[in-house]
């Protein structure tokens, strides 16, 4: 079994708000948004500035984010803030509202990567294939990663 790092840095401060939408709930939004009314639409939006913004109407600070992301993925070391790198883009206003909670986000594709990365890469390199990958992977990611290694 592959060893964790012991520590986990993040650009920035840790104050910077963001707010995140699952995939789910964009296409969601768009199927909503394509299903408008014209005028629906019109009352909505200005004209020559039509896009919509689409979020969930809930923020965290980066520092919740990470905190949030390493506790779905069980990691146990430190995490660390520099803020001499830049903290990103400012925050943008919410508008619609999302059903998929930001745990349940993170959550849903870390398990479908740790239940399908040793199907996959069975089947795309076979056996002896995923041998040669996951002695790669041992070396690379998991020594920079904070994420769980697939059990194949």
């Amino acid at each position: 079994m592959t060893q964790q790092p012991s520590v986990v840095e993040v650009w920035g401060s840790d104050t910077p708000r963001r707010e995140l939408l699952h995939v789910d709930d964009l296409a969601d939004a768009c199927v909503c948004l394509m299903n408008l009314a014209l005028a629906v639409y019109a009352s909505k939006t200005e004209p020559m500035r039509s896009p919509l913004n689409v979020g969930t109407g809930v923020d965290l600070s980066i520092r919740e984010l990470a905190e949030l992301y390493l506790d779905v993925t069980g990691f146990q070391g430190e995490l660390r803030f520099d803020p001499t790198k830049p903290d990103g883009t400012p925050r943008k206003r919410p508008g619609w509202r999302a059903r998929t909670n930001l745990r349940a986000g993170l959550a849903q594709p870390y398990a479908w990567y740790l239940s399908h990365f040793c199907q996959f890469a069975t089947l795309v390199l076979g056996n002896a294939g995923l041998s040669a990958l996951r002695a790669l992977l041992d070396q690379l990611s998991y020594q920079s990663l904070p994420i769980g290694e697939p059990q194949c």
